[in-house]
């Protein structure tokens, strides 16, 4: 994706967070540039995915695919793609099931960090239930 904007932020339905649009923005745009890099060393995981993919779909922005714009879908459950907050919810619980079940089970068996990096953003952004997702684990504690 492009570098997330000022503009991208602003365009964040009201409702989708109970963060500030800031605090997201700022997640959101680290995220991006650790998938980037991640690309560029070919290098990318299904639990960086999990984090790009949940912050498009709240902020209602796009994703490309084989160069054309779609909507961001929802990362965990199916049918609209458009966020809205009682489809976030339903999208928050379906990933907390997913937990539950085993995030490593059914059609996310071999996207290991995905389910739990989806729970990450909704528990942090949606729910304000947890804190901020960690983009980069292996920072985790080097900057203390």
């Amino acid at each position: 994706m492009e570098k997330v904007t000022d503009r991208d932020i602003a365009r964040i339905p009201a409702g989708n967070l109970r963060v500030s649009r800031e605090a997201f923005g700022q997640l959101w745009r680290e995220v991006e540039a650790h998938a980037a890099a991640e690309t560029a060393r070919g290098a990318s995981t299904a639990r960086t995915a999990g984090l790009v993919l949940t912050c498009r779909w709240l902020a209602c922005s796009t994703t490309q695919v084989n160069g054309r714009r779609f909507l961001a879908v929802r990362p965990v459950g199916r049918g609209s793609p458009l966020a809205y907050a009682e489809l976030i919810e339903a999208e928050y619980v379906a990933a907390e099931t997913a937990m539950v079940r085993g995030p490593h089970t059914g059609r996310f068996a071999a996207k290991p960090g995905y389910v739990e990096s989806v729970c990450a953003v909704l528990r942090w952004a949606w729910r304000r239930n947890g804190p901020r997702p960690q983009v980069d684990p292996t920072l985790a504690g080097a900057a203390s």
